[in-house]
């Protein structure tokens, strides 16, 4: 990479930009399933607060 770019500090600039983009594509799924699988979380979790405690927990 550093022969393409012919310096140390763009193989760097370049190298953190490309590593971003591929980060962020990753990362975009995410967003659009986030709400669901709190909501299935906070679910799963009342119910073992039921099993634990032998008694209905309550919506706040």
């Amino acid at each position: 990479m550093v022969t393409m770019t012919g310096s140390f500090s763009a193989t760097i600039f370049w190298s953190t930009l490309i590593f971003g983009l591929i980060s962020i594509c990753f990362w975009i799924p995410l967003f659009f399933t986030a709400e669901k699988d709190y909501k299935e979380i906070n679910d799963i979790m009342k119910k073992r607060a039921v099993l634990l405690s032998d008694q209905e927990v309550r919506d706040e």
